[in-house]
């Protein structure tokens, strides 16, 4: 008798432990699924801050000058303030902006590696301009060059 009694409690005890299974597991993905929309929602939320964060300082941006260079010196490309290219020795190009920065700009220049694959050096800068030169990677000389550069000047520090 106490055998059969055990028995049946342990039955009943089953039965109401596969019954819960599913509620319990219904609630596991609910919890997942809402767990997710949050993390989705706070990616969004960082992903737009992040965006007005950098069109702010992209705003600051008082001159913004860039361009694609061929070896020549023709001009393939350009964006923002207007310029012309100068070359002088073999490798050696001066940039002159159409209106001069208010101050020295920072600028950047990528050599596409030339004849040799070289570097693009920036030589000079000014408020006018500047001077890129085409360096061989031992640095001993220079090689004409297609390069790409932006020069830029911010209103505010």
């Amino acid at each position: 008798m106490k055998t059969e009694i055990i028995v049946a409690v342990i039955a009943a005890a089953a039965s109401v432990a596969v019954a819960y299974i599913p509620i319990i597991n219904s609630v596991e993905n609910r919890a997942k699924e809402i767990a997710v929309t949050e993390a989705k929602t706070s990616a969004a939320v960082v992903v737009d801050r992040a965006k007005r964060e950098i069109t702010q300082q992209i705003q600051k941006l008082d001159v913004v000058t860039a361009g694609s260079v061929q070896e020549n010196g023709t001009v393939i490309r350009h964006a923002g303030y207007p310029f012309t290219v100068a070359p002088r020795d073999s490798g050696r190009y001066r940039i002159n902006f159409r209106d001069p920065f208010k101050e020295i700009p920072i600028v950047v220049a990528i050599s596409d590696g030339g004849d040799k694959g070289a570097v693009a050096e920036i030589t000079a800068i000014d408020t006018t301009g500047f001077t890129v030169e085409g360096r061989t990677y031992s640095g001993h000389g220079l090689a004409k060059i297609g390069f790409q550069f932006v020069a830029v000047q911010s209103t505010s520090n």
